[in-house]
């Protein structure tokens, strides 16, 4: 996918069947604990006030929330409505930050300029159909001296889980659901690739680092079911039961021998910290 085109995943994420299973089934597992991490880099503090971009289901926001406080605030944004309406339906701590959501595309994302000390992006930025206005969207609403948190998949390093699952889509001949859906160089971008996108939005400061983490599934079923919080999800729901079933089994086959035992792959991701 090139910066300019417009990524057609956006269109899929507005099944209400998608927002439900990527809570259940890929949050706690995949970006729960690389939440935390970026949570952490960007050093959100208490009494912040902190900007969530292409927040999904809140998993962001939410840790976000708790670090700032009842001090901070948090604003969550995303062009999927029905992600948002479901993110509104978790509850957080009554110690944390209070959460609004409101549905806006990252290049034009309806907040005042200056008006926050933090802003993430968790997992978004690689698939914004023009990253440097996005980046600049990004620099425009932060306060001088405040911190952008930016994640991408890194480049050059398996993609855990989701090669299994276009590699396993590919093998079952299942018709791609969009444009690029199964090249994974849509899904990724390089360290450098990304310093010289935030340098280019005038950021400051820029620190990038190819963080490793390992995610842990319950079992090789729990790894294969993933996939029905991904845009595949629709799709897979859509198959004949005979397909779907050989389909799940096979990604069930790909994530280990046993049913029984923990699946663990390392995961690889693209982490940015830049000043305003």
């Amino acid at each position: 996918m090139t910066t300019s085109e417009p990524d057609r995943r956006s269109i899929v994420f507005t099944a209400a069947s998608v927002a439900e299973n990527y809570e259940l089934r890929l949050a706690p597992v995949v970006f729960e604990p690389w939440a935390a991490i970026l949570v952490e880099v960007a050093g959100v503090r208490s009494g912040d006030r902190v900007l969530d971009v292409a927040s999904g289901t809140g998993v962001v926001a939410r840790l976000a929330a708790c670090r700032a406080g009842p001090g901070g605030s948090v604003l969550a944004t995303d062009v999927s409505g029905v992600m948002l309406a479901h993110a509104a339906t978790r509850t957080v701590s009554p110690d944390a930050a209070a959460i609004e959501y409101l549905e806006a595309p990252a290049t034009q994302l309806r907040a005042l300029d200056a008006d926050f000390d933090v802003v993430l992006c968790q997992q978004g930025m690689q698939f914004f159909g023009d990253r440097l206005a996005a980046a600049g969207e990004i620099r425009r609403v932060l306060r001088t001296g405040g911190v952008a948190g930016v994640a991408v998949w890194a480049e050059g390093h398996r993609l855990e889980p989701f090669d299994d699952y276009t590699d396993a889509l590919i093998a079952a001949d299942v018709e791609s659901p969009f444009p690029g859906a199964y090249e994974s160089s849509s899904y990724v971008m390089g360290a450098d690739e990304l310093e010289a996108l935030l340098a280019a939005a005038g950021f400051v400061g820029v620190e990038v680092s190819i963080v490793e983490h390992t995610i842990v599934w319950p079992d090789s079923n729990a790894a294969a079911a993933g996939i029905l919080g991904t845009p595949f999800g629709p799709l897979v729901a859509g198959l004949p039961h005979e397909r779907r079933e050989a389909l799940m089994i096979e990604l069930a086959s790909r994530a280990g021998d046993r049913s029984d035992q923990p699946v663990r792959r390392s995961s690889h991701a693209v982490i940015a910290r830049a000043t305003a």
